[in-house]
């Protein structure tokens, strides 16, 4: 889901608001941590999205060029800067402190629109990185368990319901996580066998499987990587 850009006639029309600033190639437009000062419209050049990972480091988040604002979330929650910005091209942009920004979303519906359409945008992408953030967490925690009780011939039987009880994940969630595997090459010859307990009439499940232990453990080290 791609957010509408600004037209150039409404661009045009901002730019009796705001003040034409430039940057340079590899100059920062805004620093993460930094307050959140101004908004900016670009109208010409593009420029990367940064953001610090745990260890300090800059990972690349996104993209922007024409159209595009930069530093909008700050003014509307009285925030500092939640990213940094740099040029990759010499960048020519209109500048607004927070309360021409305020004026001109009041002036032009159009903008309006365009702050929503990106504000859904980025609640979606929140929303899909913590559905991932869950999954993955659910493949560690399962991958780890594999290779602790892995035996000496690569080969293992689980009793899931058993590994439910001892890990508190649902069965169901265990099964796809087994599968996942699976499909990820990690795990060969697999098999799922259901079982219906006569007396409670509860479901169990079963799975057999070959590990190759190496690709488990590199499969858990990528997923962790991704999702710090």
């Amino acid at each position: 889901m791609e957010s509408p850009k600004l037209t150039k006639d409404l661009v045009d029309l901002l730019k009796t608001r705001g003040r034409e600033v430039e940057f340079n190639l590899g100059e920062t437009v805004v620093e993460e941590g930094k307050e959140a000062d101004k908004v900016y419209i670009i109208e010409k050049g593009y420029v990367n999205v940064l953001k610090r990972d745990p260890m300090g480091n800059h990972v690349l988040v996104g993209t922007a060029g024409p159209g595009s604002i930069i530093g909008e979330a700050g003014i509307f929650m009285d925030t500092d800067r939640t990213a940094t910005v740099k040029a990759v091209s010499d960048v020519k942009a209109l500048s607004f402190n927070r309360e021409e920004f305020l004026q001109a979303i009041s002036e032009f519906p159009q903008l309006s629109y365009y702050i929503i359409s990106v504000l859904v945008k980025r609640l979606s992408l929140v929303n899909n990185r913590l559905v991932n953030a869950v999954n993955s967490k659910l493949m560690i925690i399962m991958g780890n368990y594999i290779l602790d009780v892995i035996d000496d011939m690569n080969e293992i039987s689980l009793d899931v319901s058993a590994v439910s009880f001892e890990t508190g994940i649902d069965q169901e969630k265990i099964i796809m996580a087994i599968n996942n595997f699976a499909r990820a090459g990690v795990i060969e010859n697999l098999e799922i066998k259901e079982k219906l307990h006569e007396e409670s009439g509860v479901k169990k499940y079963f799975a057999k499987f070959k590990v190759v232990p190496s690709r488990l453990r590199t499969y858990i080290k990528t997923i962790s990587s991704v999702n710090l």
